[in-house]
C-alpha cells in the first residue's frame, strides 16, 4: 500500500456478512413487496397460472381461477418479488438498517488501522484523508454484499414467503414444483461455533 500521487491507497479485507442475521430481519421489508402487490393484482387477468419466476418455460406452481380466490394476494406477493424496482428497495433497506450498521464499525476500524501503514499518510490534508477511508470502506462493504449472494438470496426469502402465504391460504401447489431449498435463519452461526469448537 501506498500514495499514487496525491490518492492514498488503503486496502481491507472485505467482511463476512452474517446472512442468518439478515434472514431473520429482511422479514420487515417485505411491507415494500404487500405494496407492489397491489398494483400486480390490478394487473392479472383471469384465470391465470403461476410459474416459476414467473416465466412460461418453467415448472407451473399453481393456479389463480378467479380473483375471489384466498391466494390471490400472495400470488401477487410473488410476482411483486419478481418486480426489479420493488426487490432492489428490499434489498437495499436490508442492507442498508440491517446489515451496514452490523459490519461497518469492523470495517471502520480496519481502515483506520492500514491508513496508519500508509506512508504519509498523516500528513495529508484533513478531507482527503477522510476521501480515501470512506472510499476504502464502501469498497469493502459492497465487496462483502456481492461476495456474499446477498441480494440473490434476500430475493429468495421474499419469494419464499409468498409461497408460504400462498400455501396458508389454500393454494394447490403442483407436485413438480420444487422450490430452492430455504435458508436456516442462524444456521451460519451454528457453522462458525462449531467450527470455532473443532479448532479448539
Amino acid at each position: 500500500m501506498g500514495l499514487c500521487g496525491s490518492s492514498p491507497d488503503i486496502e481491507v479485507e472485505a467482511p463476512d456478512v452474517d446472512m442468518g442475521y439478515a434472514m431473520r430481519n429482511a422479514k420487515d421489508s417485505y411491507y415494500y413487496v404487500t405494496q407492489q402487490a397491489k398494483v400486480e393484482k390490478n394487473k392479472m387477468k383471469y384465470p391465470f397460472t403461476l410459474h416459476e419466476m414467473n416465466d412460461p418455460e418453467k415448472t407451473k406452481i399453481t393456479d389463480v381461477p378467479a380473483e375471489e380466490v384466498k391466494w390471490v394476494d400472495a400470488t401477487c406477493e410473488y410476482l411483486a418479488a419478481l418486480d426489479d424496482w420493488t426487490i432492489k428497495r428490499v434489498q437495499d433497506n436490508v442492507w442498508r438498517s440491517v446489515m451496514r450498521p452490523t459490519i461497518e464499525p469492523n470495517v471502520d476500524n480496519a481502515v483506520n488501522g492500514a491508513a496508519e501503514n500508509v506512508e504519509g499518510f498523516s500528513s495529508l490534508p484533513y478531507f482527503i484523508q477522510s476521501k480515501a477511508k470512506r472510499a476504502a470502506r464502501d469498497k469493502a462493504i459492497e465487496t462483502s454484499r456481492k461476495k456474499s449472494g446477498f441480494d440473490k438470496r434476500i430475493q429468495d426469502k421474499m419469494l419464499s414467503i409468498a409461497l408460504n402465504n400462498m400455501i396458508k391460504a389454500g393454494a394447490t401447489i403442483n407436485p413438480e414444483f420444487k422450490p430452492p431449498k430455504e435458508e436456516e435463519e442462524g444456521k451460519e452461526e451454528e457453522k462458525k461455533s462449531e467450527a470455532m469448537k473443532d479448532k479448539n
